[in-house]
């Protein structure tokens, strides 16, 4: 299991139950004053589902910017396949092996969902490395 940085969280085992529509990561992450998120070694997004998800088609998670923190206008960085519903287990891993740079002070997660997805719970935020043995996106 990764170690996360409280403030680097997105979702802390964050309930996602949505039907065909979106839903945005329970925090954001300000970076401050806008500046290169990475400038150095790149940033890994590392999602893991906590809580198996019980119904639903499928699932994706969304990188999104913006320069205000209600994310009035965002735009999107990077997104994983949708992933199928019984793929979702305790354990199942969303990584995005690195961020892409951005100007924006800004950044959250959109989880989107095709059909009900229910009983899930996801365990979401940046890391600068991850354990090895899962398949990045």
């Amino acid at each position: 299991m990764a170690i996360f940085d409280a403030e680097a969280l997105f979702s802390n085992d964050q309930a996602i139950t949505i039907t065909d529509t979106t839903v945005a990561s329970t925090n954001l992450i300000d970076l401050g004053a806008a500046v290169d998120i990475q400038p150095g070694e790149p940033l890994q997004l590392q999602a893991i589902v906590t809580t198996a998800f019980s119904a639903g088609t499928s699932l994706s998670i969304t990188v999104q910017q913006d320069t205000v923190a209600a994310f009035s206008s965002p735009t999107s960085l990077v997104a994983t396949a949708a992933i199928a519903q019984a793929s979702l287990v305790a354990g199942y891993e969303f990584v995005i092996a690195a961020i892409p740079t951005t100007s924006e002070q800004f950044i959250r997660l959109l989880y989107t969902a095709v059909g009900a997805i229910d009983g899930g719970t996801v365990l979401a935020g940046i890391n600068l490395d991850r354990q090895r043995g899962v398949n990045a996106v």
